[in-house]
């Protein structure tokens, strides 16, 4: 198996995320987290966004852990048919959150 370029180590998931302009409760869209690392996450949405998008993200982990305003730069973009899957990497997020991430990845891995 190859190695992977990669910086972190990702879980798989496949959950809801609520998708919010930064520091706002403006919903802008909604999408499924398909993976997530301590760098970032990869999301699938219906909605339409731009690379250099700075984005606020709130989810809930199938563990029931709970993540609220981790904000993020959107620095890929790909349409597939009738979604978008945007690679996110994160810019702000607390340090028990990182945490929580860190904990997730371990035990999915």
């Amino acid at each position: 198996m190859a190695k992977s370029d990669r910086k972190y180590e990702r879980g798989c998931l496949n959950i809801l995320v609520n998708i919010y302009e930064p520091d706002s409760t403006l919903s802008v869209g909604r999408g499924f987290i398909r993976d997530v690392s301590l760098g970032g996450m990869g999301i699938e949405t219906g909605a339409e966004f731009k690379e250099g998008n700075i984005l606020s993200l709130d989810f809930t982990a199938p563990n029931g852990m709970r993540f609220k305003n981790i904000e993020g730069t959107i620095v890929r973009i790909k349409k597939d048919v009738m979604v978008y899957n945007m690679g996110i990497r994160f810019t702000r997020i607390k340090i028990l959150d990182k945490l929580k991430i860190w904990w997730y990845v371990k035990r999915s891995s």
